[in-house]
């Protein structure tokens, strides 16, 4: 997708969002495509193949400590 619509519905509604956004690519596979001046598929692309594993690790960590921070509570622990 070449925009995205999210940072619209804050903006509309008046409250406070945030968008994070989780690199998901196999180390090797990133390499070889950057190698190759090209890019991996990203999301809404039938090619896109996450590496599950680390992608949904990162995403919750990052997810739970965003939310902890928001709640007052910074560094809490996972």
């Amino acid at each position: 997708m070449g925009s995205e619509d999210f940072g619209v519905f804050g903006r509309t509604a008046g409250v406070p969002s945030v968008m994070l956004r989780v690199g998901a690519a196999e180390p090797g596979a990133f390499a070889k495509a950057k190698a190759a001046g090209t890019t991996v598929p990203g999301p809404h692309n039938a090619g896109f193949a996450p590496d599950r594993e680390p992608t949904i690790r990162a995403g919750v960590a990052a997810f739970t400590l965003s939310v902890l921070e928001l709640l007052g509570r910074p560094g809490g622990s996972l």
